[in-house]
C-alpha cells in the first residue's frame, strides 16, 4: 500500500510535469480535462466547447459526465481540471477543491402542449396537486434539489402524484410529450422542444426553483493554460481572477 500510493503521486507528478511542458509552446496545444454533473454535461457544456474549441482548434478537450460527488472526487484526485456542477460539492472534498459560483438554472414544469393548463404561463402551487408527474428517481442530485426546494416554499412533495421515475432526463422529457405526466426540468434541457411546439413550459406562481451552478477546481494541482484559458472564458474577471491567484500560489509552492 505504501507504494502504492508514492507510484500514484509519481504518475500524477509526471502528468503535471507533461503538462508544464506542454505549455511552454503555446495555449494553442495542450489538453483540458473537463467534468459535469449529468443535466450541466449533456446541455450546457457541449455549447462551452464549441465556443472554447472555435478560439483554440489545438487544443484537445475530454469530457467526463457523472455525478456531482464522482466529478469532484476526481477533480481532488486531479483527474480532471476543470468541472461545471449542479449537486452540491461534498464538505469532505472542499480542502482540496476551490468552488466558484458561474450562474443559476432555473427548473420549470413542464407539460404536453395539448394539456388544459399549456394555456398558461404560470400555475398555481394548488393545481400541482391534481396532476400525475414523472421525475427522476429519489436519488438523483437534481430531484433532491427540487423536492428541497418545492418544501421550502409550503408545497408538501409527498402529495404529488407521481406516476413514474426514470433515470434520465431525455426520458423524462418523451415521458412528457406522449401525455404521461407533468415534470420539472432545467430550462436549458427544453429549450428546443419549447421551440418546435413539442413541450409547454411553466413558472409556479410565486416560486423560483433555481439552484447555482458551480465551478469546481483545485488550486493544489497544476492548472495548465489550456485549463486557464478555458475557466478564464467562462468566468467574470472578478471570479478568474481568484483562481489565478489560488493557482499562481499553488504552482509556486510546488515550483512549477
Amino acid at each position: 500500500q505504501l507504494l502504492l500510493r508514492y507510484a500514484e503521486r509519481i504518475l500524477t507528478a509526471s502528468s503535471e510535469a507533461i503538462k508544464a511542458l506542454e505549455d511552454l509552446r503555446n495555449v494553442q496545444v495542450g489538453a483540458v480535462n473537463l467534468g459535469a454533473s449529468q443535466t450541466t454535461g449533456t446541455y450546457l457544456i457541449p455549447k462551452l466547447v464549441g465556443s472554447f474549441q472555435h478560439k483554440y482548434p489545438g487544443v484537445r478537450v475530454q469530457l467526463t459526465v457523472g455525478s456531482t460527488s464522482s466529478i469532484c472526487t476526481s477533480v481532488a484526485a486531479g483527474e480532471i481540471d476543470v468541472a461545471i456542477v449542479g449537486g452540491e460539492v461534498p464538505r469532505e472534498l472542499m480542502d482540496y477543491l476551490q468552488v466558484t459560483t458561474y450562474t443559476e438554472e432555473e427548473f420549470v414544469l413542464i407539460l404536453p402542449p395539448d394539456h388544459p393548463l399549456s394555456m398558461k404561463r404560470e400555475v398555481g402551487k394548488e393545481k400541482l396537486y391534481n396532476l400525475n408527474f414523472v421525475s427522476l428517481n429519489q436519488n438523483s442530485t437534481s430531484q433532491k434539489f427540487q423536492t428541497q426546494t418545492l418544501k421550502d416554499n409550503g408545497i408538501n412533495p409527498k402529495l404529488l402524484h407521481v406516476q413514474m421515475e426514470f433515470n434520465s432526463i431525455e426520458a423524462i422529457k418523451s415521458a412528457v410529450q406522449h401525455g404521461l405526466g407533468a415534470a420539472f426540468v432545467s430550462q436549458s434541457a427544453i429549450q428546443k422542444e419549447v421551440q418546435l411546439g413539442l413541450l409547454h413550459s411553466s413558472s409556479i406562481e410565486g416560486i423560483l426553483l433555481r439552484r447555482k451552478l458551480q465551478v469546481v477546481t483545485n488550486s493544489k494541482r497544476y492548472f495548465s493554460r489550456a485549463a486557464q484559458c478555458f475557466t478564464q472564458e467562462i468566468l467574470t474577471a472578478a471570479d478568474w481572477y481568484g483562481i489565478q491567484q489560488q493557482s499562481g500560489k499553488s504552482n509556486r509552492q510546488r515550483g512549477l
